[in-house]
């Protein structure tokens, strides 16, 4: 019923100029759509949005991507208690549900016996937490003793007999695949390579000066075998990793996942799809321990 989780930590990394080609709010947010789409297709952990250069107008566009990545992520019956109305939310209305795990359709009590649901705390008591995870009525939790510092919670749900139970849980315990989370990186792209390597196994950049993925397939599904924690970087639309700041020696592999293309440039949310989609089938090949 649901995606199971990946044996890998797969996250992403975007410039701040990821919408820069476009002018328009409605088709700021269809990228900013797409891009969701993309990563939650392929349970990608985290999508790290990092600055293309320090100054006020990129930390902003910054602000808006991770807007509207977290609206989209947040399941519709949280969205109106989570987020007050403003015009970068405007155009949302335009993109279909994503549908990820964390987005149920049930709202039957009696049809739940077990499952992970987020919630907010709409009433609390000395001993109790009432916590809205998008059925008829509030679920009641026994309060745990560390603070509660999120305003959404993740609460596993377990019938008992006739009785439905939650218990507030980290995001981490939940065995499938859930979501994806946003980082906005306070830093540029150079900062974040550097920072990179203490929290990666293997660190991808892609590029259409890269080596062709033929070239390097083989011995990347080997690494794929012994390495676990991945951190893909992608450029902006206008300008490649390589125009903001990075050199090839800074990844481990420096790739071409689209050799031949068709057009002059490829859009950054294409690329996503492009390059997911067959670490997909490498991560997946790697799993497979006939091959």
């Amino acid at each position: 019923m649901y995606p199971p989780k990946s044996r890998y930590i797969l996250d992403i990394a975007i410039p701040s100029t990821f919408t820069s080609q476009v002018k328009h709010g409605i088709l700021k947010t269809y990228l900013i759509g797409q891009l969701a789409r993309a990563v939650s297709i392929f349970r990608v952990r985290k999508i790290v949005i990092y600055l293309t250069k320090n100054t006020k107008s990129e930390r902003k566009n910054q602000r808006i991507i991770e807007l509207i990545l977290r609206y989209l992520i947040t399941p519709q019956y949280l969205r109106r208690k989570v987020f007050p109305k403003m015009a970068v939310l405007k155009y949302v209305g335009i993109l279909p549900p994503l549908q990820t795990p964390n987005h149920p359709t049930i709202t039957n009590i009696e049809k739940i016996f077990d499952e992970f649901r987020e919630g907010i705390i709409v009433k609390e008591t000395q001993d109790y937490l009432f916590i809205d995870v998008g059925l008829e009525d509030p679920v009641i939790v026994r309060k745990h003793k560390r603070r509660i510092k999120n305003k959404i919670v993740v609460v596993h749900l377990k019938k008992k007999g006739s009785e439905l139970k939650g218990t507030i849980v980290k995001s981490e315990k939940v065995p499938y695949y859930f979501k994806y989370d946003i980082l906005s990186f306070k830093g540029t792209l150079r900062e974040l390579l550097q920072k990179s390597y203490k929290e990666y196994d293997l660190v991808i950049g892609t590029s259409r000066f890269g080596n062709p993925l033929e070239e390097v397939e083989n011995q990347l599904f080997k690494e794929l075998k012994k390495r676990r924690r991945i951190l893909i970087v992608f450029g902006g639309p206008k300008e490649g990793l390589l125009d903001i700041g990075a050199t090839k020696e800074d990844f481990d592999y420096f790739i071409n996942t689209i050799p031949n293309q068709g057009v002059r440039t490829i859009r950054t949310e294409e690329a996503v799809f492009a390059t997911l989609s067959i670490f997909n089938y490498l991560i997946e090949r790697s799993n497979n321990k006939k091959m």
